[in-house]
């Protein structure tokens, strides 16, 4: 009999997540253990060879308003948090009658509020933020949202130009921890435009919600300012964060990333076959 992996296709801004029962992959314990897990997973992002997705997120319930979320980048790699799979691990979560309006997400960075908003939207509480650390060297900031992002203010007509200058950055900024993900936001007219290089994926992505939240801070504390929200415009539609500064000037708190999440499809990834090392 062939054995599947079940999966739901969800996505949040363009961003694109095979989501995942963590009881379907207790039921295929021995190969999803950790030792292949990397290669596995990566081949089920891949978008020739396998269903395609920026990354894969493995859910369950764990209490009546709260779930776990365990986040893999597209090459295999876990990371500490994905904003955009937040929102769409929250959807995902109130489709399965786990959550309601709001609830709890349990990831490796803590605690994170959600609300699922009535015509596709979805708002995620983030994780408070240290203030970003200008870096005069690279003309950028360089801050954690969960996840490493050095950001800068630079226009690219076309994605070859933006991979030429953001590639080298992913690996040079922060080298001896992993690098960060490099965004680069841009004005034009009263809109802000925002391209995000993610590590892990080693690509652009349509968008990157910890890259939002990253890019917003950094222009207000540019700006000095101590609350505000921003919407900002990547390729794959717009998202919106809210924040406001903690009282003793340390960081920001009271972050809110906002912006449409939905479920794409249903299908069922084919196990047999794979040949997969530990």
């Amino acid at each position: 009999m062939q054995r599947v992996l079940h999966f739901t296709k969800m996505q949040g801004a363009g961003n694109d997540f095979m989501v995942i029962d963590r009881d379907t992959v207790r039921s295929h314990a021995e190969i999803f253990r950790v030792g292949q897990r990397r290669e596995l997973i990566a081949r089920m992002c891949d978008r020739h060879f396998g269903v395609g997705a920026d990354g894969v997120i493995l859910v369950s319930s764990c209490s009546p308003s709260g779930v776990t979320m365990e986040y893999y980048n597209s090459d295999g790699t876990p990371a500490s948090f994905c904003g955009n799979g937040a929102r769409c691990v929250a959807r995902f979560a109130a489709l399965r009658g786990w959550i309601g309006e709001e609830g709890t997400i349990h990831a490796p960075v803590g605690r994170v509020g959600c609300r699922v908003l009535p015509g596709g939207d979805v708002s995620i509480h983030m994780p408070d933020a240290h203030l970003p650390r200008y870096d005069a060297q690279l003309h950028g900031f360089i801050l954690n949202t969960g996840v490493a992002h050095f950001v800068a203010e630079a226009c690219f007509e076309n994605g070859e130009d933006f991979r030429a200058w953001a590639e080298p950055l992913r690996w040079e900024v922060m080298r001896d921890d992993g690098g960060v993900n490099v965004n680069a936001y841009c004005y034009r007219g009263e809109r802000i435009y925002l391209r995000t290089f993610e590590r892990g994926v080693e690509a652009e992505t349509l968008a990157c919600g910890t890259g939002a939240v990253a890019t917003a801070l950094s222009i207000a504390f540019a700006r000095g300012e101590k609350a505000g929200a921003y919407e900002l415009h990547p390729r794959g539609g717009m998202l919106t964060v809210a924040f406001s500064m903690r009282q003793d000037m340390s960081g920001f708190e009271n972050i809110w990333l906002s912006g449409e999440a939905s479920r794409v499809a249903e299908g069922d990834f084919y196990l047999e076959g794979e040949q997969l090392n530990d």
